[in-house]
């Protein structure tokens, strides 16, 4: 199956089929994650998957992450796909905190703690100041979110609302855990979109929230004091909102969100190491995976709750662990098996560019032959050429036969009308007519031989028959040859200088002796006056033949010397031209290897099917014979005047047209051709072999091994409708003709089963005593609620004294004891200190009065509260404080136990 394009009417279907989506990236991981979807989308879709998804990102900085394609430069569209939640003024805020009201009720506890700074760069790895940020910048972030939902929603057409309404809308929110924007508005924003689904009436329920969320060891090469403690925060507010689904806020707008729902369907965690031990090189690498599987997800989440297996994976993310502890967690892995037909067509091109320069353009010399360029261009017939009469063709001859009439002159008379004409002959015929007209056919045979010469060697640039080192050689030769002509020519030329002095002095003689002639004595004067004469005109023509001779001579020499320049120019061109083919050979030969190299190479998500010896089998069945190339060259003479860098990239260009037919070979024909080595089902295995999801999970820490995790996989083929993998039940039209791509999806562990998750808990307890780490409200305890907890902690046993020391005893009784402080005070301040330290009493607490029973701890608490302390000392005022606080909490204990006594006698219709 070659690689296809996809119809207008394919991608039509493809759309109306698939769910709505919204996608929102938190922090600069997440605007990284949406930036690399969209290079994705716009190689798919162009700019047609605007018409169902929406990419929105919110960072508190403002430089945008730009991801390099073919077609340019990809980003995220400021103020509508990037929205910039920084600026927020710290300090200002903190000292008018009273007039921020939202601000005070989810943060004013801690905000004494955090440091005043202004967030223009980033929110510094501090979580607070991210959850500050979009709190500061409310109104933006729910604009725009609302703005995206209701256009998902079809609630702006009205075609297509019913379609819309049954399929629902699917939002991912991407981000990092460990940093400070991601991880600090991650739980946020997904309670802010479902509280958004609500005004969606009935399509709410079929909107599906999916989170993903970076682990530490993504940011390989990051460092900060910051990134294990956030990770750990992050986790235990996910776990706590996803397992209790209790969530209370206000907004500046005035919008209260009092849920019940747990923030997300589904939740991944993407770390930078998968269950085999394979390492991702960079972040960016790790984005543009988890782009890959949002796409990938995205195709195959297709209409209504129960008709897709990511919505129907409810069931095994709702079990908990013996100790309570949610199945919260999932994660994914991509595979790839590749065949980059466009980049092995670039290597074919490569290859045969330099097989041609190497074994057809610069082959050895074989022994030059000048004979036919020099035909006709020897001294003696270049000299009858010369002298070729345009009227007659024939050649142009001196007479210097006595005219008739001379002879009939008086004797007297005689001599001087003799010396005239033979001047006026060499005057007007051989110096203004046969001279100039050598000359004159000089200059033609110097063009047209120039003409034939330029002809001759445009045809044997670059020809598969003379190659360059030939055809240095036979202009070497020919330069030779001219030369020696030049050199015969001029020798011959100061002869007929010489020549020409004496006949120049014997024609005087003769003129002079036919003056002496016609005065001699009368008898036998007309026979020496007739032979004076004679002589006279046989000197002039012998004189006048020289001339034209030497003419010949000059304009033969003047002829060679300019050929034998232009020859030499060409021989400089060619020579430079070679060596620049020659530099070009070298370094095609460099490149090919290293486009073999990168084309075969195997990487952790990725098998690629362009191994050597199939790439050189395509190459053998495709390429084109030198000859046939020469037919495509534009001008090679242009082509010698081109710098190295340049020609290289117009031969390449010239020669690419010849492997297009490589360009369209599908990665499904690909695997067909290598059947024989392993069947494509044999290949599918292969590849969701290499998807393993990245997480690094401790199978040990789950039940049976982690038997109860749900796995599901999807496979990305080009074309669904034209595939060899029919049979496949989850299966995807990716329009990527030159890969498969697989999805496994592994859900249902809980956070416990993460490798790292003590390093993480160990992080949260050291930090916790310098700077606030989480941003709920539960694990924001007031001073009422830190001081409860201490003295619930010490009624039931978790918190204890040692002499004046008091201690925190963890619930694994192995584990070192915490010490907080020395003295009653010290210690309720310490505790205080460690918010993460008093939400994991409260979970202790309740799980102890579930495991106690309401009413007897009713009763423990009540003995407590009424022991006596009618002291006035400072301790004893305290502990009465510590009492009251704990009063309080029996009382609404009492509430709760009253409630549930009611309820049987309320249905049975008693009071």
């Amino acid at each position: 199956m070659s690689a296809q394009s996809f119809s207008t009417q394919q991608t039509a279907v493809q759309f109306q089929l698939m769910r709505p989506t919204l996608i929102v990236g938190a922090g600069g991981t997440g605007q990284k994650i949406a930036t690399y979807l969209k290079l994705i989308l716009e190689q798919r879709y162009g700019n047609e998957w605007r018409q169902k998804i929406r990419l929105l990102a919110f960072d508190t900085t403002e430089e945008l992450f730009t991801v390099a394609s073919p077609n340019g430069d990809v980003v995220l569209e400021p103020t509508t796909e990037f929205i910039s939640i920084g600026n927020v003024p710290v300090p200002s805020i903190m000292r008018n905190i009273e007039t921020h009201r939202v601000i005070q009720e989810r943060l004013g506890s801690i905000m004494a703690a955090l440091p005043p700074m202004v967030l223009r760069n980033g929110a510094k790895q501090i979580r607070p100041f991210g959850l500050l940020s979009l709190l500061w910048n409310y109104k933006p972030v729910s604009d725009k979110i609302s703005q995206a939902l209701w256009f998902l929603a079809g609630r702006e057409q009205l075609d297509n609302t019913t379609l819309a309404q049954q399929q629902g809308i699917n939002v991912f929110i991407c981000g990092s855990m460990v940093g400070g924007t991601g991880s600090g508005t991650f739980l946020e924003l997904a309670h802010l979109i479902r509280n958004d689904f609500d005004n969606l009436g009935t399509q709410a329920e079929f909107c599906h929230i999916t989170g993903i969320g970076l682990l530490h060891q993504a940011f390989r090469g990051i460092k900060g004091p910051n990134l294990l403690p956030n990770a750990g925060a992050a986790l235990e507010e996910l776990h706590h909102l996803m397992c209790k689904k209790g969530f209370k806020a206000s907004y500046p707008d005035g919008r209260i969100i009092n849920s019940h729902e747990a923030p997300y369907n589904l939740y991944y965690v993407i770390d930078g190491i998968d269950e085999r031990g394979q390492t991702w090189p960079t972040l960016n690498d790790v984005c543009h995976m988890v782009a890959q599987g949002i796409f990938l997800q995205m195709g195959s989440q297709i209409g209504r709750e129960g008709e897709n297996a990511f919505d129907n994976m409810n069931e095994v993310l709702s079990e908990q662990s013996t100790t309570g502890e949610g199945h919260i967690l999932s994660s994914f892995g991509i595979g790839h098996l590749t065949f980059e037909a466009p980049a092995v067509a670039d290597l074919h091109t490569t290859w045969f560019l330099r097989d041609a320069i190497s074994h057809a353009w610069l082959a050895e010399a074989v022994e030059p032959d000048t004979g036919a360029l020099l035909m006709g261009l020897e001294a003696t017939p270049l000299a009858d050429r010369l002298q070729k009469d345009p009227q007659t063709n024939g050649l142009m001859r001196v007479d210097m036969t006595p005219p008739s009439w001379l002879q009939e002159k008086p004797a007297e008379e005689l001599p001087a009308e003799a010396t005239r004409y033979v001047r006026e002959y060499g005057h007007a015929r051989v110096q203004e007519t046969f001279i100039p007209q050598i000359m004159t056919n000089g200059e033609q045979i110097y063009h047209d031989t120039l003409g034939k010469w330029q002809e001759w060697l445009q045809s044997a640039l670059l020809s598969s028959e003379l190659s360059l080192p030939s055809l240095l050689a036979t202009l070497q030769a020919l330069s030779q040859q001219l030369t020696e002509l030049i050199s015969l020519a001029h020798k011959q030329g100061r002869d007929l200088e010489q020549q020409q002095i004496e006949q120049r002095e014997t024609l005087v003689q003769q003129e002079t002796a036919v003056a002496h002639a016609a005065h001699s004595f009368f008898l036998g004067r007309n026979a020496r006056l007739r032979q004076a004469l004679l002589r006279t005109f046989h000197a002039a023509q012998t004189l006048y033949e020289t001339q034209m001779r030497r003419q010949c001579s000059q304009t033969q020499q003047q002829l060679w010397h300019n050929l034998n320049e232009w020859v030499q120019q060409q021989e400089t061109a060619v020579r430079a031209f070679t060596t620049r083919l020659q530099n070009i050979a070298t370094q095609l030969r460099r490149d090919g290897d290293e486009q073999l190299v990168v084309l075969s190479k195997n990487d952790v998500a990725t098998i690629s099917l362009a191994q050597p010896d199939y790439v050189a089998s395509l190459y053998e069945q495709h390429k084109p014979a030198v000859a046939d190339i020469k037919t495509l060259l534009p001008d090679p003479l242009a082509l010698c005047q081109l710098a190295t860098a340049d020609l290289q990239q117009q031969l390449l260009q010239i020669v690419r047209p010849s492997f297009q037919s490589i360009a369209t070979i599908g990665i499904e024909q690909a695997i067909q051709d290598q059947s024989h080595l392993m069947a494509p089902n044999a290949r599918r295995q292969q590849l969701f072999r290499l998807a393993t999801p990245s997480w690094n999970l401790d199978r040990t820490r789950l039940a049976h091994g982690g038997e109860g995790l749900a796995r599901l996989e999807v496979l990305g083929v080009p074309n669904d409708a034209d595939t060899l993998f029919t049979e496949e039940p989850m299966r995807v039209s990716t329009r990527d003709p030159y890969r498969l791509t697989a999805l496994t999806v592994v859900a249902g562990a809980p956070p416990s089963a993460l490798r790292q998750y003590d390093l993480y808990q160990q992080a949260v307890k050291r930090h916790n005593k310098r700077r606030p780490l989480h941003v709920l409200p539960d694990f924001l305890a007031t001073t009422d609620q830190g001081r409860l907890m201490f003295a619930l902690g010490s009624i039931f046993g978790l918190i204890y004294s040692q002499g004046t020391f008091f201690y925190y005893q963890p619930a694994d009784p192995l584990e070192t004891p915490l010490k907080l402080a020395n003295g009653l005070t010290n210690a309720i301040n310490a505790f205080m200190e460690r918010d993460g330290l008093i939400h994991l009493v409260n979970e202790r607490i309740e799980a102890q009065i579930a495991s106690l029973g309401l009413r007897d701890a009713i009763q423990l608490l009540t003995d407590y509260y009424n022991s006596s302390s009618d002291g006035n000392s400072a301790l004893d005022n305290q502990l009465r404080e510590l009492k009251q606080l704990v009063r309080n909490y029996t009382d609404s204990l009492r509430r709760i136990d009253a409630f549930s006594a009611g309820i049987p006698y309320a249905v049975n219709g008693k009071q």
